[in-house]
């Protein structure tokens, strides 16, 4: 953590940028000096309180819409606001410790389980839900299956130990039979099955070279997409909500605004963000912050998690006038959570 009030803040100061800060995450409001005298019980007077958010605002730590406004605060406002300033939650509500039961009910498979804990994420949080598994490429193939959707279109179905299941849709230039489809299938599985994904990649072709089967269309095309079939972006497979807590943010409900960020959602874009965040423990990566231009208006938190069989993060994504402190802690509770059941 880094310490930044030895050399910046004064106790003062502290206690005017910690209050201007929370009660604009509340309000969404601009906070002057006379909303901060009304709802706090401060010794100093209004004017005294004028002359601190001045002082913090030269500091760039608070800036104003316009002239008459109140302060919001900057991206280094809210940088040294969670890293100094804000409280840490050990305990939430009941019904938030939870949610592993719930989630449990939801879900069939390690896939559908990682994919509801993204959806309740956003339930309990009100912005964005995430899960990204990292290791991706390191999953041993238990099973594959090829199903024929057409005569000329196979859905190859793969099977990983860690209960993740991945399907992928080949369309064909010749129909196919339903026995040659048998004879490719029990080819792939006597061959593949207990390999890792990356060693399939790569030694996929030297493997088959020698069976009935490598000149089959099915075979060809495999081969050809390997790193599509079997790997993914960044070696990471990401699970989110819906956009729907999103929008019901204030700062996106302008379509405008959403549209910016929308192509910064997708599973790929998101997956090349984890490279930034992907830190041993909670972080937060703050508006300006973030690599991904179309995030400068967000705020995107992460916390690692690590259980027998899969490990990787649960995020949250939201504007920057987020309740970091609940957040941070609905965070570490969904990671312990997840890792006791993966």
């Amino acid at each position: 953590m880094s310490n930044h009030k030895s050399h910046v803040f004064l106790g003062r100061e502290d206690v005017i940028l910690k209050a201007t800060i929370e009660d604009f995450i509340q309000s969404n409001s601009p906070i002057g000096s006379t909303f901060l005298k009304k709802h706090h019980q401060y010794s100093f007077s209004p004017a005294t309180i004028r002359t601190t958010l001045s002082m913090l605002e030269d500091k760039g730590l608070l800036t104003h819409p316009h002239v008459s406004a109140g302060r919001v605060p900057t991206d280094l406002g809210y940088r040294l606001y969670v890293d100094d300033l804000m409280e840490n939650i050990s305990q939430l509500p009941s019904e938030q410790k939870t949610f592993t039961s719930e989630i449990e009910t939801m879900a069939t498979s390690m896939e559908e389980l990682m994919r509801a804990t993204a959806v309740m994420l956003a339930k309990i949080s009100k912005v964005f839900g995430v899960v990204i598994l990292k290791g991706y490429e390191k999953s041993i193939l238990s099973d594959i299956e090829l199903v024929k959707l057409g005569s000329d279109r196979v859905m190859v179905v793969l099977a990983m130990k860690t209960g993740l299941v991945r399907s992928i849709v080949l369309n064909l230039k010749v129909d196919i039979k339903d026995s040659a489809l048998l004879h490719v299938n029990d080819a792939l599985r006597n061959h593949l099955l207990g390999l890792s994904l990356e060693t399939i990649v790569s030694s996929m072709k030297s493997r088959l070279k020698d069976t009935g089967v490598f000149d089959h269309e099915i075979i060809q095309i495999l081969l050809s997409r390997s790193a599509s079939v079997f790997a993914a972006q960044n070696d990471a497979v990401v699970f989110t909500s819906s956009y729907n807590e999103l929008l019901q943010q204030p700062e996106f409900r302008d379509t405008q605004q959403f549209q910016e960020i929308l192509p910064a959602l997708e599973s790929d874009s998101l997956a090349n963000d984890f490279e930034i965040t992907n830190q041993s423990e909670w972080k937060a990566v703050i508006g300006g912050e973030n690599e991904n231009d179309r995030l400068r208006n967000c705020s995107l938190m992460s916390a690692p998690f690590k259980g027998n069989h899969l490990s990787g993060r649960l995020a949250l994504l939201g504007p920057k006038r987020m309740r970091y402190s609940a957040l941070k802690a609905i965070l570490n509770q969904f990671a312990t959570g997840i890792q006791n059941v993966c």
